[in-house]
C-alpha cells in the first residue's frame, strides 16, 4: 500500500539528498509531523473538559427537577392549607405566603442558572483554549519549517542552482501560513470577547465557524509547505543527475 509522506519526512529527504552538495554540512533535525509535541497533555485537558461538561449537564438537570418538585410541593401544600382555612383573611394570607415562596423558588433557580451559565462560558473558553493551543503549536512548527526551507533555498542559490520554481511555491506557502495565523488570531479574539451578556447560541455558532475556518487554514498551510518540500526534493535530485550545470555556473562566475 502506498503511504502518504509527511512534511517532516519530505524535508528529511531534502536534507539527505542535499548531503552530497557543498551546503549539507549543517543539516537540521526537523519534526516528523505538525502534531503538537504535548499531545498527551492536550488530550488529558480535552478529557477533563468533557467531564466538566457532563457535570454541568447533570447540574442543569438537577436544578430543573428541583424547581418542578418544589413548585409541585408548594402548590399541593397551598391547596391543603386553603381547604383547612376557616376564614377569607386566613386564605388570603396563605395565598400571599405561597406567592412569596414561589418567588423565592424562582429566584433560587435564576441564581443557579446564572452560576451554570458562567461555568459554561468558562468551559467554552477552556475547551477552545485547548484548540487554540494546538493551533499555536502547529503555527510555531510552520515558522520553524519556513526558516529551514528559506535556508535551503538560499544555499541552493548560493550553489548556482535556479530556484525560481521553488520560490514561487514558497511564496504561496508563506501566504498560507499568514492566513492561518490570522484565522487563529480571529478565533482567539472571538473567545476573549465572550462575556455575561453574550448570547450562548450565537457564540457557539460563531466559535464553531471560526474553529472550522482556522482548521482549514492550518491544513492549507501544511499542504503548501509540503508542496515546497516536494519541489525542493525534485530540484535537488535533478541537480544531482546533472552536476555539470552547477559546475558550469560556478566556472562562469
Amino acid at each position: 500500500m502506498k503511504k502518504t509522506l509527511s512534511l517532516g519526512m519530505i524535508m528529511a529527504g531534502v536534507f539527505l539528498i542535499s548531503a552530497s552538495a557543498a551546503f549539507a554540512q549543517d543539516a537540521i533535525q526537523l519534526p516528523t509531523s505538525v502534531r503538537p509535541l504535548n499531545a498527551s497533555v492536550i488530550r488529558e485537558k480535552m478529557l477533563d473538559t468533557r467531564v466538566q461538561r457532563d457535570d454541568i449537564k447533570n447540574t442543569i438537570k438537577n436544578v430543573q427537577e428541583n424547581f418542578k418538585t418544589q413548585t409541585s410541593v408548594l402548590r399541593q401544600d397551598t391547596k391543603e392549607k386553603i381547604k383547612e382555612a376557616s376564614s377569607s383573611p386566613e386564605r388570603r394570607e396563605i395565598l400571599k405566603n405561597a406567592v412569596d415562596a414561589r418567588k423565592d423558588i424562582v429566584e433560587d433557580r435564576r441564581a443557579s442558572t446564572t452560576v451554570i451559565k458562567n461555568q459554561l462560558r468558562t468551559l467554552v473558553r477552556q475547551h477552545v483554549g485547548v484548540i487554540i493551543q494546538r493551533f499555536s503549536i502547529a503555527l510555531k512548527q510552520f515558522d520553524n519549517l519556513t526558516n529551514r526551507i528559506q535556508s535551503r533555498i538560499d544555499k541552493l542559490k548560493a550553489g548556482g542552482i535556479d530556484t525560481s520554481s521553488a520560490d514561487a511555491v514558497f511564496a504561496t506557502a508563506k501566504n498560507a501560513v499568514l492566513q492561518a495565523k490570522a484565522d487563529v488570531q480571529a478565533l482567539s479574539d472571538l473567545v476573549a470577547q465572550v462575556n455575561e451578556a453574550s448570547d450562548a447560541k450565537t457564540v457557539r455558532t460563531q466559535v464553531e465557524t471560526a474553529v472550522k475556518k482556522a482548521t482549514v487554514s492550518i491544513k492549507a498551510a501544511h499542504d503548501a509547505l509540503e508542496a515546497v518540500a516536494k519541489d525542493l526534493v525534485a530540484l535537488v535530485r535533478s541537480q544531482n543527475k546533472n552536476p555539470r550545470a552547477t559546475s558550469t555556473v560556478e566556472n562562469n562566475q
